[in-house]
């Protein structure tokens, strides 16, 4: 059996040397995994562990307590955490072309089959060459290698002794380095009726979101000196309100060796909300993530500066509050960045934001653009090896570069950051925007699995669907962004088109129904009430009735899909490119269902060669969906992709 280094303490992947399972190469120190393609994918830290335990195990079977015990340190965690990393490890298992396997054994645990764990160098087979010749070498040979030996183990002494005497006098504080050490207390209930065992949850969430950061250690279940001049500490209170409907969480980042707070946290929550404690975990864990990045960047080496923690936190308890404005957040990104005049994460992270500000046009895009380019430069100058910088670039590339773009976002997928699924998001909404919607869904699901409550994510995970022909998935997934919004009727455009694309007459007209009254209220019944009927010619004159709308209704988003589902092919790709020309982010309507008729238009086969979408798809080599199948439009054949 090849040792990985793991003991029964638990698993410390910086203490676990490279190994191989078939043709992947698995690098846990550096949470990477490189295929036999070359192509190198970053993991989270939680997903690292588990697949060394099992690589270790040789084929046995593990049982959940035992890997509970491995990579979470006896943390009591529940199922959906280790099914949620059997399944990210399942996916990149298929994305390496099927390297191992995963085999789970009911009621008792897993065990990985197809590929045995061999270390780098060394193939699965001895070294030995037929008849023995190993056991007979030459003894002048043998005793070469051994001085060799001796020699090595001189100077690994050497390396060890060196070493503790860094670790001994950075404990003593005399050599503070920008290692970090966090401990996330059990957060005290307050109030009777509480859920048994809802705060231990809670700080298991919170404990298993932050130990995906590489940057800093995260403290298990034997704690760490607190007096440590490295430790910061989590800690909260959980109290049920109104009778137990609500649930009332308070989260405090403390400094280390005191009890002063640097960051609060105060969250009022439905205790119905689907995944509560999860949505509750990743928001606590993201602000002191975010917090403790900047405070191990690399211009801290010797130790944070007191004067910037009020900004950073106040950008960092504003950074994943979605009901705060762009504005606000960029403001006080603003002047975290100002604090901390050498951080290149506090940059790059303004620079996304400038990305998004520029991607809905408008007359500030260009300049938001070139403000974040030059944010970019700054912190490439700081620190080339930032991983939000290419995700910053992908998003403050010009709309149409698609090239470009979905080769940034690669990058940034490859050196994903363990502090946000932005990466996942984004390239969902990308392959959405060059109607790869099969793709889109996937991604989209992924995004929104690791963020469970990032209802833009979710709400487009649940559009990507219904765009790929999927919506019971659609159903299921606009479902549950209703169950975290205050006000669901903010997703009545997505049930209303749904309910369009999926022929469901009853849900769009439900939907419509409670539209503002007025012009488009009135023609969108009109239309759901002539195609539920299957009259063409009343179709078309409903479908007729949104040209007739004074603008923004004419180009609006319900329009297109109006004038595509009436037939009006012609129309519909011209209101289409009107409202793409006004907000490049609306180019995946092109690609929606109700938009099959109008594909097959020479209309459109302009529109997408104006907009760059041909020249992509044939330099690429990737094509459309609706490129794949017997029938497919005429404009495939012009890149070489009609089956």
């Amino acid at each position: 059996m090849v040792s990985l280094g793991v003991d029964d303490g638990g698993i410390v992947l910086a203490d676990i040397a490279p190994f191989r399972l078939g043709g992947l190469r698995v690098d846990p120190p550096n949470l990477s995994l490189t295929g036999a393609d070359g192509a190198e994918r970053r993991v989270q830290a939680r997903v690292m562990q588990v697949l060394v335990a099992l690589s270790q195990a040789q084929g046995a079977t593990l049982s959940r307590e035992r890997l509970n015990a491995l990579c979470w340190g006896g943390v009591v965690v529940g199922a959906a955490a280790l099914d949620r990393i059997v399944s990210l490890l399942r996916q990149l298992a298929a994305e390496t072309g099927g390297a191992f396997a995963i085999e789970t054994i009911p009621r008792v645990g897993y065990r990985l089959i197809g590929a045995t764990a061999t270390p780098v160098g060394l193939t699965a087979q001895t070294d030995m060459s037929a008849g023995g010749a190993s056991a007979t070498a030459d003894p002048l040979v043998n005793q070469r290698r051994r001085l060799w030996r001796f020699a090595l183990a001189g100077l690994l002494l050497l390396v060890v002794v060196a070493a503790g005497s860094w670790v001994f006098r950075d404990r003593l504080g005399l050599f503070p380095t920008a290692r970090q050490v966090v401990e996330v207390e059990t957060f005290t209930p307050t109030g009777p009726g509480l859920t048994p065992g809802l705060p231990a949850e809670l700080r298991a969430e919170v404990v298993d979101f932050l130990a995906n950061d590489r940057f800093f250690s995260v403290a298990a279940t034997a704690p760490r000196r607190l007096d440590h001049p490295k430790t910061w500490r989590v800690r909260g209170t959980v109290a049920p309100a109104e009778r137990g409907a609500r649930l009332h969480v308070f989260a405090e980042l403390l400094k280390p060796g005191s009890d002063n707070a640097v960051a609060e946290l105060r969250l009022d929550r439905d205790v119905a909300e689907p995944m509560l404690t999860r949505s509750l975990g990743l928001r606590i864990g993201r602000t002191a993530d975010c917090i403790l990045l900047a405070v191990t960047d690399k211009e801290l080496t010797g130790g944070y500066r007191e004067s910037a923690l009020p900004a950073l936190s106040a950008a960092c308890v504003t950074w994943h509050d979605k009901t705060t404005s762009l504005a606000t957040r960029m403001s006080r990104f603003r002047d975290a960045a100002a604090a901390l005049p050498r951080s290149a994460y506090f940059r790059a992270r303004l620079a996304e934001m400038l990305g998004d500000q520029a991607a809905v046009g408008g007359a500030n895009a260009e300049a938001a653009r070139a403000e974040g380019l030059g944010l970019v430069s700054v912190a490439k100058a700081i620190d080339p090896s930032e991983p939000h910088i290419p995700l910053a670039l992908a998003r403050l590339r010009p709309p149409f570069d698609f090239v470009g773009r979905e080769a940034l976002l690669k990058q940034a997928l490859a050196g994903r950051p363990s502090d946000c699924a932005c990466e996942f998001g984004d390239y969902s909404n990308f392959l959405s925007a060059v109607g790869r919607n099969a793709e889109a869904q996937s991604f989209g699901t992924r995004a929104s699995e690791q963020e469970p409550k990032n209802i833009p994510w979710l709400r487009r995970a649940g559009e990507a669907a219904a765009a790929a022909g999927d919506f019971a998935a659609a159903k299921t997934k606009l479902a549950a962004v209703a169950g975290f919004l205050p006000e669901p009727g903010t997703l009545d455009q997505s049930r209303l088109f749904l309910g369009l694309w999926s022929r469901d007459w009853t849900l769009a007209q439900a939907m419509a129904a409670r539209m503002a009254d007025g012009p488009a209220k009135s023609a969108e019944l009109s239309l759901i009430a002539a195609l539920a009927a299957g009259t063409t010619p009343d179709i078309r004159r409903a479908g007729a009735g949104f040209l007739r709308l004074p603008e923004p209704g004419a180009t609006s988003r319900a329009a297109v899909v109006a004038l595509a589902m009436a037939g009006l092919d012609r129309d519909a790709v011209a209101a289409a490119a009107r409202l793409i020309g006004r907000n490049p982010i609306e180019l995946s309507i092109l690609f929606e269902p109700s938009f099959a008729s109008a594909r097959r238009t020479p209309e459109f086969a302009t529109l997408a060669d104006r907009l760059g979408l041909i020249d992509y798809w044939r330099r690429s080599g990737h094509s459309p969906d609706f490129c794949v199948g017997q029938s497919v439009p005429t404009i495939c054949a012009t890149f070489g992709r009609a089956n």
